[in-house]
């Protein structure tokens, strides 16, 4: 499977960070971003989760969900078309890898 990676620094602490790439923090900032919770309803981030977006047509589960580390892993599903792993991690800078990288 290929492998995307795009890195970037953000002026905040990592978990902060981190919170603004769960399905409810990218609903502040991407546009059109519009997910259908499944499990939980709540839209509470967490392993297992489930939730769906692009009108039903792609689905997301959550893998890992580490927020003390820095860390979430979400399998991406879209039935027919294709399957991908979205990894996040966020780190102080200085830290030795790179504060934003989503690697696709």
């Amino acid at each position: 499977m290929p492998v995307f990676a795009h890195g970037f620094s953000l002026p905040m602490p990592p978990a902060r960070a981190l919170a603004l790439f769960t399905p409810r923090g990218e609903e502040t900032w991407v546009p059109g971003w519009s997910p259908v919770y499944i499990d939980p309803p709540d839209g509470a981030t967490a392993e297992g989760m489930i939730f769906s977006t692009g009108d039903g047509a792609v689905w997301w589960t959550c893998l890992r969900w580490e927020p003390d580390t820095g860390l979430a892993r979400y399998l991406r599903l879209s039935p027919g078309l294709k399957a991908a792993r979205v990894t996040v991690t966020c780190r102080a800078e200085g830290s030795g890898r790179h504060p934003g990288r989503r690697v696709l």
